[in-house]
């Protein structure tokens, strides 16, 4: 599977959730949605850092992605992509997504693993103005930038 292939492209952006299969410690098979992104040839999933999927994927790497096209004329196609997965956890959340999306290449799938929706973080019991998304946008800006 080329990422670059116009019928995956295709998928991706009639697609609105992906569903991530992932294996438990002892083997178990567990499918989760997670919401995604596809943005200057990435994939780019959420989720947090305690979910299931993510300590699945700490316990055991391998991984199943689906994407079903949710929207158009031939609505019945599907991609799976197959793969080894990690989870990365940094402390200083824009340091983390700056490093992560800047060291991805064609093809990398980046999991961003928080509650996008806040505006604020708690650090030492002070809220500090801070959104993942726009750190995103902000980092995907100056990469396309460079």
């Amino acid at each position: 599977m080329n990422i670059d292939d116009p019928a995956v492209i295709n998928v991706l952006r009639r697609s609105m959730i992906a569903r991530i299969a992932t294996l438990s410690r002892t083997g178990r098979p567990s499918i989760n949605p997670l919401y995604f992104v596809y943005l200057d040839d990435h994939l780019w999933l959420g989720t947090a850092d305690w979910t299931l999927a993510a300590r699945n994927v700490k316990a055991n790497p391998r991984v199943s992605v689906l994407f079903e096209m949710e929207q158009g004329p031939a609505s019945h196609q599907v991609l799976r992509i197959s793969g080894r997965a990690s989870v990365r956890v940094e402390h200083d959340r824009a340091a983390a997504i700056r490093s992560t999306i800047n060291a991805a290449v064609a093809g990398d799938v980046v999991l961003i693993a928080g509650k996008g929706h806040e505006d604020y973080q708690l650090v030492a019991g002070e809220r500090r103005a801070y959104s993942d998304l726009a750190q995103v946008r902000a980092t995907l800006s100056a990469r396309s930038a460079a």
